[in-house]
């Protein structure tokens, strides 16, 4: 169930240059990637609002990167619990984690997700978004759940999260500069009640995520709130965007090493096929290098810094992190 509201700005707004979010501009088309990078730097401090913001968070330095944490979006059909989300239009695919989405014209919904043995359904889904959302637009739903433990029926969930699109103007992260990116803040608070043990888990957020339409591309998240008492932050930077190009779950790709890391000069690639494509890209996704076959690379050419080594193999993509000095 949802209610949704107007602000009203006190200040002039220019209607030309504002990131309108609609179907259309979302990151849902099968096939795309996005490699997830975290970092602690972040000190809680919220981001301004309102319009032409210029936001610097180029201070967020890769802290923590699995190069194996990418999200690719896949169809929701080749996914070993596709029975439980028939509706779902595109899932976001995570090693040994997926969150299912249903997108249509008029609002974005989160249908649930699958962690190992332990899925969730909502059944009045969570609406992440209302189609078209502009600047100074805001809504509010609450929705529900079961978590199941394998066949077990184990926990409800419910709760209310409220979405604003607070802000839009120029963000400056490590990658680069990106201009026309919205900022949409969500609060968002839930309760966990078990079935089988007297217990409730309470969880609440405030979760800001910087949006750039034209790329379809999530830039940066920032997250605060607390679990169990225990307060958090930390934000998600999201780099090396593209076309994976993969038909099936990423759960059945493949592996490879890069050594030295960190090199001065060469790296080796082991684990590569002679039909397989090697790319590297900088922190900004641009690709500096391709060849096919043999794992040698001379990285004399590059600045210091960090890199990623991406290779194809038979319509799917991983992923390696290595280092310049």
């Amino acid at each position: 169930m949802k209610s949704v509201f107007f602000f009203i700005f006190l200040s002039t707004v220019t209607v030309f240059g504002q990131p309108v979010l609609t179907e259309s501009n979302q990151p849902h088309d099968l096939g795309k990637q996005f490699q997830r990078v975290y970092n602690i730097d972040w000190d809680g401090t919220p981001p301004t609002f309102g319009a032409d913001q210029v936001w610097d968070y180029s201070y967020l330095t890769p802290y923590y990167l699995n190069p194996n944490d990418s999200v690719f979006i896949v169809d929701p059909a080749l996914t070993s619990v596709a029975d439980s989300f028939m509706i779902a239009t595109h899932c976001d695919s995570i090693p040994n984690q997926k969150f299912y989405f249903r997108s249509s014209a008029t609002q974005f919904e989160e249908l649930g997700s699958q962690f190992s043995d332990e899925i969730l359904k909502f059944y009045d889904p969570r609406v992440m978004l209302e189609y078209p959302f502009s600047f100074g637009d805001s809504y509010t739903d609450s929705f529900s759940g079961v978590v199941y433990e394998g066949p077990v029926a184990d926990r409800s969930r419910k709760g209310i999260i409220t979405g604003e699109y607070v802000g839009y103007g120029t963000l400056e992260l490590l990658s680069g500069t990106y201009t026309d990116v919205a900022l949409i803040k969500y609060e968002r608070n839930r309760v966990d009640s078990s079935f089988m043990i007297p217990y409730v888990i309470k969880d609440t957020a405030n979760i800001y995520i910087f949006y750039k339409p034209d790329l379809q591309h999530f830039l940066l998240n920032l997250y605060s709130g607390a679990l169990i008492g225990d307060t958090f932050k930390h934000s998600v930077i999201f780099l090396n965007e593209g076309i994976a190009g993969i038909s099936e779950d990423k759960d059945q790709a493949f592996d490879f090493t890069i050594f030295p890391n960190p090199s001065q000069d060469l790296i080796r690639i082991s684990g590569i096929l002679d039909n397989d494509l090697i790319e590297i890209h900088d922190l900004s996704g641009r690709n500096l290098y391709n060849q096919k076959g043999s794992g040698d690379i001379s990285i004399l050419n590059l600045s210091q810094g960090t890199y990623f080594v991406k290779v194809t193999r038979d319509g799917m993509t991983e992923v390696r992190q290595f280092v310049k000095t």
